[in-house]
């Protein structure tokens, strides 16, 4: 499919809905995992995330698969003891 289709479309409840191109979420992707790399990210690494779910983490979980690291996340709606039950090893 060309650069300029349309990969995903990002819904929210108080914003309009907004579209990303292949070509876009190509480039959000490697700038994300370039950045999780000088953070030390890489193969059997654990990514782990308090997010909403929106575009902004697709990006960060394909750019962290795609390093070969555990991507996880859970929604900002769970209070703190959830989200450490959730995310502790």
């Amino acid at each position: 499919a060309p650069d300029d289709a349309i990969a995903v479309v990002a819904c929210h409840e108080h914003a309009p809905a907004r579209s990303v191109t292949r070509g876009e979420l190509r480039a959000r992707v490697a700038r994300t995992a370039r950045a999780l790399q000088t953070m030390g990210v890489g193969a059997g690494s654990r990514v782990a995330g308090l997010t909403a779910h929106d575009d902004d983490t697709l990006v960060v979980a394909l750019a962290a698969i795609g390093l070969g690291a555990t991507w996880t996340a859970c929604g900002p709606e769970l209070a703190a003891e959830g989200a450490l039950a959730r995310l502790r090893v």
